[in-house]
């Protein structure tokens, strides 16, 4: 039977929600509080490009939620998260001025978190949209997301004080691991490794 996308939303949410960050990469997380998930993916919100009034050719164009290859942060964090914006190359600079501002969708603020080649992958943040200005919520107030701004949520996948003498290309590096396709592997518990002595054959 074909499952909703709210299924897919809720289970990423129910199953990562409170575990920690080490989670985005499994290495440190029992087999049992990894999601039991479907292998090809969580259902995610994608559109096309965006309108504004500079821009009145340029327009964003929701589509029906997809099953799109599962990634670490949609697997950490749920995948209603994120949006992912389809782009095309002939709208050239335009494009990067356009995605430098957030996207309201009713009251939640997306802001742009990476640029691929054909699209770009916004974060829901901590911000809203009320009385038609983006208001910070008051310290501690997760409004309607995972309670991160931007810089936060940025300064939770490469911190950037304990990273400071990084060079500039990590940072591009460290966001495309993050995005990359997750696929679920074996892990075995600790107890269940043991040390063997090498054999040699002749």
């Amino acid at each position: 039977m074909k499952k909703s996308p709210d299924f897919e939303y809720n289970a990423d949410k129910d199953q990562l929600e409170g575990e920690d960050v080490s989670m985005l990469d499994g290495d440190n997380a029992p087999p049992e509080a990894l999601p039991d998930v479907e292998d090809e993916g969580a259902y995610e919100l994608t559109s096309q490009s965006s309108q504004w009034e500079e821009y009145p050719s340029i327009r964003i164009i929701g589509e029906t939620a997809a099953i799109l290859p599962a990634n670490g942060l949609k697997r950490r964090f749920g995948s209603w998260y994120f949006l992912r914006v389809k782009s095309e190359d002939q709208y050239g600079p335009a494009i990067v001025d356009i995605f430098k501002r957030p996207l309201v969708i009713w009251d939640a603020v997306c802001r742009a978190l990476n640029a691929a080649e054909d699209h770009v992958t916004m974060v829901w943040v901590s911000e809203a949209f009320r009385r038609r200005e983006i208001e910070r919520p008051l310290h501690g107030l997760k409004s309607f997301s995972v309670g991160y701004s931007l810089f936060d949520f940025i300064n939770l996948l490469n911190p950037l004080e304990e990273n400071k003498n990084q060079l500039f290309g990590k940072w591009p590096s460290c966001i495309a691991l993050y995005l990359s396709i997750f696929v679920l592997g074996s892990h075995l518990r600790e107890e269940y490794i043991h040390e063997q002595d090498e054999i040699i054959s002749a």
